[in-house]
C-alpha cells in the first residue's frame, strides 16, 4: 500500500510517461490516506458524538474507507510499473526483500508504541491482549481477539493483504515473464483460496483474509498497468485520463448511497478505484508542485500513525459533554485537517531516518556476509 518513490525502468508502459516518479499517483495516494483519516474521525463522532452529523448520516464518512481500495489498486499498478524488466528467482528474492524492508520496520515501530501505551496503562485500558495475539500482530497474521481480527495497530489489517499480494507477485516474477505475470498471479490467487478453504478451519481469521475478494483489487491494478502498457493513445491520453478519473470519482461518490453487502466491496468500490488509478496514470507527464505530492510521500506514516491521534480524540470526546455539543461535522473536518501535519512530521522525523537506517544496516550486512561460493 504503500511505497513512495516510483522508479521507472528502461521499458516504461506505452501509455505512461518515461519518468522517475508518477506524481499523479502520489497525489492520489495522498488523497486515499486523507479519505481513510476522514473515515475514522467520522466513526469516532458516530460513536461518541451527540450532535447530528450530516457527514455520518449521508454515508460520506463511511465512504472514506474506499481509500483502502484505492491503495490496493495502486499497489498492484505500481508493482508492475517498477518491475517491468525483472524475472527469475534472484529478482523475486530481491523484490520481497525490498518490500519487507519498506513495510515492516515502520509498522513494527508504531505497533511497539501502541503496545507500550497499553502495557503502561496509558491507553486501551479496557482491552485485553494475549501474547499469542500480540506476536501474530507483529507477524501480520490475522487472528481473532474478541470479535475483531485487526492487529494491535488497527490499520495494520491492510498490510496482511499487502504482504500476501507481495508474496504472490514475487512468485509471478520467479515463474513467469512480464507477459505471463497476470496469468501466474490469477493462478496464485485461485490456489491460495482453494488451499485456505481445504486446509484451514471455518470461521478463522486467516481463512477469512485469504479468501477475501478484496485481493482482487490488487489484480485490478496489475491489469490496469498491463493494459496501459499495450495501448498507444497518443494525444488522446490526457482526455481519456480525465474521463476515467471523473467516471471513477463519480462512481465512488454514488456508492455512498448504495447499500451493498461487504462481499461486493471489490466491485462497488474496487472497480471505480481502478478507474481512478487508470485516469491518474494517464494524466501523468508533468512535474507537479512538491506541495501536492508531499501528502502522498507521507501517506504511509500518516496511515500508520493516525489511529493513535483519532483514538486520543475519541477518548476526549467520550468524556466531554461540551465537545459533544459541538456539531460533529466540525470535529470530523477539523480533526482530519489537524491530523495531516502529524503524519507529515512522522514522515520526516521517523520514517525517513528509519528507512535510511534499515537500508544502511542491510548494505553493511551484505558487504560483510560470506558469498554463496565462499
Amino acid at each position: 500500500m504503500l511505497s513512495q518513490a516510483v522508479a521507472a525502468r528502461e521499458t516504461t508502459p506505452a501509455a505512461l510517461p518515461r519518468r522517475h516518479k508518477l506524481d499523479e499517483i502520489q497525489i492520489l495516494r495522498g488523497a486515499a490516506a486523507f479519505a481513510v483519516v476522514f473515515h475514522h474521525y467520522a466513526l469516532a463522532v458516530q460513536e461518541y458524538g451527540r450532535s447530528r452529523s450530516w457527514i455520518v448520516s449521508s454515508n460520506l464518512g463511511a465512504l472514506g474507507a474506499c481509500g483502502v481500495d484505492v491503495f490496493f489498486v495502486i499497489s498492484g499498478f505500481i508493482m508492475v510499473y517498477v518491475t517491468s524488466l525483472q524475472a527469475g528467482a534472484e529478482a523475486a528474492r530481491e523484490f520481497l526483500r525490498r518490500r519487507v524492508q519498506r513495510v515492516l520496520p515502520l509498522y513494527w515501530l508504531w505497533t511497539t508504541v501502541v503496545l507500550t501505551l497499553w502495557l503502561s496503562g496509558l491507553a486501551l485500558k479496557s482491552h485485553h491482549f494475549r501474547w499469542p495475539y500480540i506476536v501474530a500482530s507483529y507477524l501480520l497474521i490475522p487472528v481473532f481477539n474478541g470479535p475483531s481480527s485487526h492487529p494491535l495497530l488497527d490499520p495494520g489489517w491492510t498490510l496482511s493483504f499487502e504482504m500476501l499480494f507481495y508474496a504472490l507477485f514475487a512468485a509471478s516474477i520467479w515463474l513467469g515473464g512480464t507477459r505471463q505475470r497476470v496469468i501466474v498471479l490469477l493462478a496464485g490467487f485461485v490456489i491460495t483460496v482453494l488451499a485456505a478453504l481445504l486446509a484451514l478451519p471455518a470461521h478463522t481469521a486467516l481463512r477469512s483474509m485469504l479468501t477475501n475478494p478484496l485481493m482482487l483489487e490488487f489484480l485490478y491494478g496489475v491489469c490496469v498497468a498491463h493494459l496501459l502498457g499495450r495501448l498507444d493513445l497518443g494525444k488522446r491520453r490526457a482526455g481519456i485520463g480525465r474521463a476515467l478519473l471523473l467516471a471513477g470519482a463519480c462512481s465512488l461518490l454514488s456508492a455512498a448511497w448504495i447499500d451493498a453487502p461487504s462481499s461486493l466491496r471489490a466491485i462497488v468500490w474496487g472497480v471505480p478505484s481502478a478507474l481512478v488509478v487508470a485516469g491518474a496514470a494517464l494524466l501523468a507527464g508533468r512535474n507537479r508542485p512538491k506541495s501536492l505530492t508531499l501528502l502522498g510521500d507521507a501517506s504511509y506514516s500518516l496511515y500508520l500513525s493516525h489511529s493513535l491521534v483519532v483514538n486520543a480524540f475519541a477518548m476526549v470526546l467520550k468524556h466531554s459533554s461540551r465537545l459533544q455539543a459541538i456539531p460533529g461535522d466540525f470535529w470530523i473536518v477539523a480533526g482530519t485537517l489537524l491530523t495531516i501535519p502529524t503524519g507529515i512530521v512522522a514522515y520526516f522525523w521517523i520514517e525517513k531516518p528509519l528507512t535510511a537506517l534499515v537500508r544502511q544496516g542491510l548494505v553493511r550486512y551484505g558487504e560483510s556476509a560470506p558469498s554463496a561460493n565462499s
